[in-house]
């Protein structure tokens, strides 16, 4: 009810933390982020590694949430797939074969592979020279920490909400405007084209996300239960 104050009440990013206290009347609430273990993203990484020259895109293949074709199109239009850099699309969902028929079409079926969903995707995570995200909403999206945790630097839209707070723009990563087909076709153009910026965002990928490290998140909870 409007006014109320629940002095625990946490949200994962600080967008749904607004939202909550406009449209809900909370008060004082607070973010909480969605940790990260590096050490056992690592360890996995190393138990499925991957090779190659390619960029990544993963999670569920439902493209009305995660616009997976507008990564697609911009894939197709960028200097990429000249380049011989492959992009992978790894999951399972409804729009598989929407997204391979858009392959098909756009006449990019040698370069663009489809994985099935695993359980441990962090060897390609580790070993693609960028993760994408595309999608048309989002809570806190765990896709460009782990990616970031794991030393690969973003390419990501900005949409409502989470990657704004996470993606440090041409420091770990490049965030464009949400359902800019033109501008994330320049995004992915620039991490090749513009060699000095993606060393620098690679090396910076890392140390950017040391905040949400589980050790410090689980200090924060500690403080925030007393």
């Amino acid at each position: 009810p409007e006014g109320t104050t629940l002095e625990r009440t946490a949200a994962v990013s600080k967008e749904i933390a607004q939202k909550v206290e406009t449209e809900l009347g909370y008060k004082n609430v607070s973010v909480q982020y969605n940790p990260v273990d590096v050490a056992r993203l690592n360890q996995l990484a190393q138990e499925n590694p991957a090779s190659g020259k390619f960029i990544l895109a993963y999670g569920r293949i439902d493209d009305a949430v995660k616009n997976f074709s507008l990564l697609i199109s911009a894939y197709a239009q960028s200097v990429l797939p000249n380049r011989g850099i492959d992009l992978y699309v790894l999951g399972d969902g409804p729009d598989v074969g929407k997204l391979k028929d858009l392959s098909a079409k756009l006449k990019m079926e040698n370069h663009i592979r489809f994985l099935p969903k695993t359980d441990n995707p962090f060897g390609y995570v580790q070993a693609a020279m960028f993760t994408t995200l595309t999608s048309r909403y989002e809570g806190f999206p765990m896709v460009l920490v782990e990616s970031l945790a794991l030393g690969t630097p973003v390419v990501s839209v900005d949409c409502h909400s989470g990657p704004r707070e996470i993606i440090q723009h041409q420091s770990n990563g490049l965030l464009v405007e949400n359902q800019n087909q033109e501008q994330f076709t320049m995004a992915l153009n620039s991490m090749i084209e513009a060699p000095d910026l993606y060393a620098a965002m690679k090396k910076n990928a890392q140390v950017s996300v040391a905040h949400l490290f589980i050790d410090i998140i689980a200090k924060d909870w500690k403080k925030r239960l007393g």
